[in-house]
């Protein structure tokens, strides 16, 4: 009898041991493919922003935000709901089979939509037509999106896969920035090289999904189609709404600013996003499993997020302190002397890694992780249409300067209205106790 009991107790154990194990090398895998993006970006950036000088980096730019549009077209949601979903039914072959091919078949739609509406754009609109070749090879990046689908190996778990195939895409893209990029008139091959990297490591993915996890190509049911579209509706409203202040901000700046203007704040907000994209792969890699402890233990899985919460905050207070202080010798030794212009937008976004990095935190984990994808959704467009009114009245008058400013109050507003959300509409669940304790 005691044996028995010391041999289930070492089961316990050991199955506890495991699914932490499993969570730490979630953690560290998201961490290196974090680490991948900050890094190898980094690398290039200085050495692009030089040879093809502001204005050209400028229209590269403004075709980038431009096409992220239709990836977030793509994504429909799929990126925070399809985790979820995956993540709940990875025991269930017959149920992940439909999730996987109804979403697929979902994007494959999307995308034939998207790029009807990408040419029809190109060819009406004199300024798009005049550099009709960089937004017809941007687009290639939504293809790649789609082929590429994160989402299934993070709601497995199983993000080696993930930390594998994005150092493929990188470190590709990025020999390939030295080798083919020597002066100005090589800017076509930035999107070219971004997009093959993408479309090559999305080719891989299927591989290993349909041979090495034998998740099988079929037509879904309607139901489960119907079921996908309606998952992820709230949560793509939000997500669209996210992109008319990140993606939207360059294009309203290439409205009222040249290319060079553009150059010099896609700059400074790149460097931005860089910084937080190294503190975001805790975040997404607790997703999935705190998710799962939403359902069964709702303490466990707040006292998760406080920690999280604690812990981001600190580490990335002092990120931005250092942005703050230091931008003039960051921008100079990343950018060069004639980069002096987006030293200002440095400081003014240098906030952003700690305010942006709690928003992700109260909106992943805090509402979607419990189901919560309405107040997520409400809360991220109420943010989009404040961003909109901003940009339109700040750009016009101060160009980089102005937008600048825009996403930092926009970003500011969303950290009070999401804290604002939770503790009035969410008062019946744990998350009202872990947000004013």
């Amino acid at each position: 009898m005691v044996c028995a009991k010391l041999k289930f107790k070492f089961a316990l154990f050991n199955s506890i041991t495991i699914k932490k194990r499993q969570l730490l090398e979630n953690v560290l895998s998201l961490s290196l493919v974090q680490g991948t993006n900050l890094l190898l970006p980094l690398i290039t950036l200085p050495y692009l922003v030089r040879v093809l000088g502001a204005d050209k980096y400028g229209l590269i730019a403004f075709a980038q935000a431009f096409t992220q549009y239709f990836v977030v077209i793509t994504e429909y949601g799929f990126v925070h709901t399809a985790p979820r979903r995956v993540s709940v039914h990875r025991d269930n072959d017959v149920v992940l089979h439909e999730i996987f091919n109804s979403i697929m078949i979902i994007k494959i739609l999307l995308l034939l939509a998207s790029f009807i509406i990408c040419f029809l754009i190109i060819i009406c609109t004199p300024r798009f037509r005049y550099d009709a070749n960089i937004y017809a090879i941007s687009f290639l990046i939504v293809l790649g999106n789609v082929l590429f689908p994160v989402w299934f190996f993070q709601g497995m778990e199983k993000m080696k896969y993930i930390t594998l195939l994005n150092l493929i895409s990188k470190i590709f893209f990025t020999i390939s920035i030295f080798v083919l990029i020597k002066n100005t008139s090589d800017y076509i091959y930035v999107p070219l090289l971004n997009s093959l990297g993408l479309i090559l490591t999305g080719v891989i993915s299927f591989f290993i999904i349909t041979q090495k996890m034998d998740i099988k190509l079929k037509i879904p049911s309607k139901q489960y189609v119907f079921e996908e579209l309606k998952e992820g509706w709230h949560v793509f409203l939000g997500m669209f709404s996210v992109n008319l202040f990140s993606s939207t901000n360059v294009v309203i700046l290439g409205i009222f600013a040249n290319n060079t203007i553009v150059g010099y704040f896609k700059a400074g907000d790149t460097l931005i996003r860089s910084v937080i994209g190294l503190l975001q792969p805790i975040n997404n890699a607790l997703y999935p499993h705190i998710s799962r402890l939403a359902i069964s233990s709702k303490e466990q899985a707040t006292n998760l997020i406080r920690k999280l919460l604690l812990g981001y905050g600190s580490l990335s207070f002092f990120i931005s302190f250092i942005l703050f202080f230091f931008a003039t010798d960051i921008v100079h030794i990343a950018f060069g002397r004639q980069y002096t212009e987006t030293i200002t937008v440095v400081k003014i976004l240098s906030p952003l890694p700690l305010i942006i990095g709690i928003n992700s935190i109260l909106g992943l984990q805090g509402l979607l992780a419990f189901g919560y994808n309405k107040l997520f959704s409400r809360t991220v467009m109420f943010s989009a249409i404040l961003n909109l009114l901003l940009a339109f009245v700040l750009t016009p008058l101060y160009k980089h300067i102005g937008i600048s400013y825009s996403l930092l109050f926009t970003e500011i507003f969303t950290l009070i209205f999401v804290s604002y959300i939770i503790k009035i509409y969410a008062k019946n669940s744990p998350l009202y106790n872990w947000t004013v304790k």
